[in-house]
């Protein structure tokens, strides 16, 4: 009995592929539920540690020996730059994760998805103008996954 083998590049190359349809797949969610409304902390903070997962996994995914050169043939191109593309695709990661950093409330570097006052929590709902910018950093990360 002989096992059937995938090299390993073909396989996190296939990961890849998946990982970049899952990412716009719920980003594309997120600004359906965003548009013309508030945005509530846990959505914003969500979708916060989903970007940071996932710029971690594309980072690493360019990391696999022969990666470059698998996506050429996969995509049968010999002018595929995957590298380029990626690297597109983690700063708009990175400038949406950014925004959240320089927008969403904080106090010595932790964020505030909460008050407390008389015994009573009170999640942070953030309004439509920083739910429409979200939403711009988002569609910006979309437009870059193939």
């Amino acid at each position: 009995m002989s096992v059937i083998t995938v090299p390993v590049v073909e396989q996190e190359y296939d990961s890849f592929k998946g990982s970049a349809a899952i990412l716009k797949a719920r980003i594309n969610a997120v600004i359906t539920r965003l548009e013309g409304s508030t945005v509530s902390s846990e959505l914003m903070l969500s979708t916060y540690t989903k970007l940071g997962i996932a710029r971690d996994a594309f980072n690493e995914y360019m990391l696999v020996p022969g990666m470059v050169a698998h996506a050429q043939g996969a995509e049968d191109d010999v002018l595929y730059d995957v590298v380029t593309e990626t690297t597109a695709l983690v700063a708009a990661i990175q400038a949406a994760i950014d925004w959240v950093d320089a927008n969403f409330p904080s106090s010595a570097g932790y964020l505030l998805d909460a008050a407390a006052a008389d015994g009573v929590i009170t999640y942070r709902t953030l309004p439509t103008t920083a739910a429409d910018a979200f939403s711009v950093k988002l569609a910006a990360v979309v437009a870059l996954v193939a």
